[in-house]
């Protein structure tokens, strides 16, 4: 909802007069939120679909490697521009 604001504005569709640079921070904020909730989840949920549902779970959680948050903001924009 908040990203169709932006384009409307950023389209010239909207009649308000908003800063632009409010509008590039809401942006980045909205970025930023969503990097990192897929950190949390990612590093959350995967070791706990390893050990459920692997044979040998020991030997795959030994070759886990978390997802950094700097990882997950590029997934974010990999993915958001791909489906746009």
């Amino acid at each position: 909802m908040l990203e169709t604001k932006f384009l409307n504005y950023l389209t010239g569709g909207s009649k308000n007069n908003y800063n632009w640079i409010y509008v590039f921070i809401l942006i980045f904020v909205s970025l930023f939120i969503r990097a990192y909730l897929v950190y949390v989840s990612y590093n959350l949920i995967i070791p706990k679909f390893i050990m459920t549902f692997s044979e040998n779970p020991n030997k795959l959680l030994e070759n886990y490697i978390p997802l950094t948050f700097w990882e997950s903001l590029l997934l974010i924009i990999l993915i958001s521009s791909l489906i746009r």
